[in-house]
């Protein structure tokens, strides 16, 4: 299995299990100039068995590296069809969706541990889950579309009225920390 590594959002952490990875599998972790290893992740690095590609992200826009690596995971889906993106970030899921689609399986995880394995539309899924006639995939499709809280919680009034709206956006605030 190939696993994609946005080493900039999970850092150290991101790579703890690299070690049940075996030498069928690659790693392939972009990073940037700030990306700092410590001693015990590289020593464990060093030892791992997988292949190993280091993709130096120079671009300092916003989602620069978010934007190669999924570039780049796209590349692969012609002759493969099993991936593995490793962060904390959501927006990675609106991939998984798009591939999903496409009988393309991509997993989003928090570390090569295999921990934390929910994604956006499961976490939607379950901070809704005592409100009534509501479509989660609109739902998730709305926080993917919209850069700001505000813009999601306008999307969320116009579509389910200002009440059920406001509602809605209390109960998945916590999911959308990461918007301005």
């Amino acid at each position: 299995m190939r696993y994609f590594v946005d080493f900039e959002n999970v850092r150290n952490n991101g790579l703890v299990g690299i070690e049940n990875l075996n030498k069928e599998d690659t790693i392939i972790i972009f990073y940037n100039e700030s990306s700092t290893l410590n001693m015990k992740t590289h020593k464990a690095l060093e030892s791992a068995t997988c292949h190993k590609e280091y993709i130096l992200v120079q671009e300092t826009r916003k989602n620069a590296l978010d934007f190669q690596l999924s570039t780049y995971l796209g590349s692969f889906t012609a002759k493969e069809n099993d991936f593995c993106i490793i962060s904390q970030d959501y927006d990675y899921d609106a991939i998984i969706i798009f591939w999903k689609e496409r009988k393309i399986i991509i997993k989003r995880l928090n570390n090569l541990k295999g921990e934390n394995t929910l994604t956006l539309e499961k976490d939607v899924e379950k901070a809704l889950a005592d409100t009534p006639d509501i479509q989660i995939e609109e739902i998730v499709s709305i926080i993917n579309h919209y850069k700001t809280k505000q813009g999601i919680n306008n999307a969320l009034v116009k579509k389910y009225s200002s009440t059920k709206g406001g509602a809605i956006y209390q109960k998945i605030k916590l999911l959308i920390k990461n918007k301005k």
